[in-house]
């Protein structure tokens, strides 16, 4: 739990506090322990973007706004909480949401996870890219280290997400993902989308397998695929509001030729548990479309789905308490 000091404020205990107004003793123990979006700011134009993304998530789930700024050990704290209490002012005017700010001493990976592990959703500012991130990128390594769906803020955050496209991978926890991805969803039909592996088919013509059958099966494994992304939506509760979606052939470059031609502005995709090393020399799937892709990218930690397990709500989805 994020500790709270007289004033109301979310603190650490290497942060520095910025005097704030007295909160009343109801709205202190409101802020205590509640869900909320922890978002990561600096001075730059990025991080003041990931926090009104944060915010524009805050103010549709009904959770508190809290800003985190880090600096190195030597760094003047005072300073830095003076760049994260400003900017929490500015968006507690303009949103009236319940917004705190936090400087802590230390780097993100490490200060900074230990700080956000009571956060629903942790929402970092994110360029856009067009190449790999090299292996030491802070935001991969927050990625591999974070155990809470993480949300890469790169496009202007002016409304919330208009058109949403949700990947989906059907032996991990499909129903958890759509979820979350009708969330933070305004779109009245967005798509969930599974990409079918072909690779199997060069196999099959070298075994000089005629190309009607080769279509035949694509067919087929397609409808199965539906049916089961159908079934998927319906258990997510989005039956009215999310179609889905077939592509075929590589699942990084379907994923963001399908995120372009649908002009989505959340990609939502799921990260598998991986072993360290291997996820440092290969990458997964979610890795590499966050070069790619073009929007905001929603990464969520899955597990392999159990046929008798029900599925887990994300906490940021869930309906904030009355």
């Amino acid at each position: 739990m994020i500790p709270i000091t007289s004033a109301g404020r979310m603190v650490a205990r290497n942060s520095v506090e910025v005097p704030v107004a007295r909160r009343a003793p109801a709205q202190q123990r409101a802020t205590a322990g509640t869900r909320h979006i922890a978002v990561f700011v600096d001075g730059s134009p990025e991080a003041a973007n990931a926090a009104w993304r944060g915010a524009l998530v805050a103010r549709d789930r009904g959770l508190p706004l809290h800003l985190i700024v880090l600096h190195p050990l030597h760094a003047d704290l005072a300073e830095a909480a003076s760049t994260a209490d400003s900017l929490a002012s500015e968006v507690r005017g303009k949103l009236d949401l319940q917004v705190s700010s936090q400087a802590i001493a230390g780097t993100r990976e490490h200060e900074g996870v230990e700080a956000t592990r009571d956060a629903s959703l942790l929402v970092l500012p994110s360029a856009a890219r067009r190449g790999p991130w090299p292996p030491g990128s802070p935001v991969l390594r927050m990625l591999r280290r974070a155990r809470r769906p993480v949300l890469l803020a790169r496009t202007p955050a002016q409304m919330s997400y208009r058109r949403v496209l949700a990947a989906v991978e059907l032996d991990l926890d499909a129903c958890s993902l759509i979820a979350a991805a009708r969330a933070l969803s305004r779109d009245p039909c967005m798509k969930v989308l599974h990409v079918l592996d072909t690779s199997h088919e060069e196999t099959m013509r070298l075994a000089d397998v005629p190309e009607r059958v080769i279509h035949s099966q694509r067919e087929r494994d397609a409808l199965r695929a539906r049916g089961v992304l159908a079934d998927l939506i319906a258990s997510a509760g989005g039956r009215d509001d999310a179609e889905p979606a077939i592509a075929f052939g590589n699942a990084e470059q379907a994923v963001v030729e399908q995120q372009l031609a649908t002009g989505a502005d959340l990609l939502v995709v799921g990260k598998r548990p991986r072993h360290a090393l291997v996820d440092a020399l290969r990458g997964g799937v979610a890795q590499r479309v966050l070069r790619s892709a073009a929007a905001d990218v929603l990464v969520l930690p899955m597990q392999p789905r159990a046929p008798t397990a029900s599925w887990l709500l994300p906490d940021f989805a869930r309906l904030p308490a009355q």
